[in-house]
């Protein structure tokens, strides 16, 4: 029963989950960095707030300002909230929820730069995390949860690398833009009677190539240093 894996949870020999009671301020430091609670729907922001032990009721928008609020200040997760979840409804809830994430990346186009994209980004954290949360005990249910993460990792891995892509390959572009010299064109050689060596080319305006290289560039000349989408 439910009231009986509380009272073993606390015993010492369930390293899994001291090591998950050891892990909360980690995994709240990720979820703090990689989920935006305005890109979850209410009933994520509900969750998120109830293992932290606060209310959950409200509208949508007052749930997001609230665990706004708590991930700023680094709430940590309430351990007796999280052995009294239900296993096998978070099992079904997060494998229902993964399969319709995973049906949603694969009609999605952008590069994860966009409000889509950043919204796919943040549900994925929070589902990956809420199944990490899962107070599991049987062999089998901890099958059933390997097998989400690993389907649920493969999916957040897959979007940072592709954001991060995009974003390493617009910060090489500023980057060679920035170590590019700016110099000025060579004009070609005008067509002049030879003068004597120390004579001036008088009349002639082309800067000699000492000049060239010392002469000042002017601020239009240099091209704009593109932005990151």
């Amino acid at each position: 029963s439910i009231s009986q894996t509380n009272t073993n949870a606390t015993t010492k020999d369930d390293w899994p989950v001291q090591w998950m009671i050891c892990s909360f301020s980690l995994w709240n430091l990720v979820s703090a960095i990689n989920m935006n609670p305005y890109f979850l729907i209410k009933e994520e922001n509900q969750y998120e707030l109830k293992i932290r032990g606060q209310l959950t009721t409200g509208s949508a928008e007052d749930l997001r300002k609230r665990l706004t609020k708590c991930v700023k200040a680094n709430m940590p997760v309430d351990p007796a909230v999280l052995a009294s979840l239900d296993v096998e409804g978070e099992l079904e809830a997060c494998e229902a929820k993964l399969n319709r994430l995973s049906a949603s990346i694969d009609e999605y186009e952008g590069e994860y730069t966009d409000t889509e994209g950043q919204r796919l980004q943040a549900r994925l954290w929070h589902n990956y995390l809420r199944i990490q949360r899962i107070p599991v005990v049987t062999e089998a249910d901890e099958g059933r949860q390997r097998k989400l993460l690993s389907e649920a990792k493969r999916l957040c891995d897959a979007a940072s690398e592709r954001r991060g892509a995009v974003e390493m390959g617009s910060e090489e572009g500023k980057e060679i833009v920035d170590s590019e010299p700016i110099t000025n064109k060579t004009q070609p050689p005008r067509a002049t009677a030879p003068v004597a060596a120390n004579q001036a080319n008088v009349g002639d305006s082309t800067p000699s190539p000492t000049d060239q290289r010392t002469q000042p560039v002017s601020p239009s000349a240099i091209p704009p240093t593109p932005h990151d989408s």
